[in-house]
């Protein structure tokens, strides 16, 4: 089972946190997701960093292309993968970018009882 919450601001700009569940699609290394990225030319992935913390496996990195801009942090347990992304024209990708680091600081992973 898969949950998502987004929302979407008048200028367009797209925020979701998603909850999946590690599949056998689930890449066994978050570091494959950035590098599906660059497999488009347009695209420049930039801000990449990794981490790990309370047993989770961390992943934070931007996308940029002519058109859009792209904030993702990835966030890998042993049996669930969050993901929380800010999408925004190139127009206002100020604003997504200023908004990222609250958006990202505001997911707290919680012990399931």
């Amino acid at each position: 089972m898969s949950h998502v919450v987004g929302a979407k601001s008048s200028e367009g700009i797209k925020f979701a946190a998603s909850e999946l569940p590690v599949t056998s699609k689930t890449p066994a290394d978050l570091g494959a997701i950035p590098k599906s990225f660059t497999s488009n030319p347009t695209n420049k992935v930039s801000d990449l960093s990794r981490s790990s913390k309370e047993g989770a496996d961390v992943l934070s990195f931007s996308v940029s292309n002519a058109t859009s801009t792209a904030h993702f942090k990835y966030i890998r347990t042993g049996t669930t993968l969050y993901v929380l992304s800010i999408e925004a024209p190139v127009a206002h990708r100020d604003i997504a970018s200023a908004a990222k680091e609250k958006f990202f600081a505001s997911f707290k992973l919680k012990s399931k009882p």
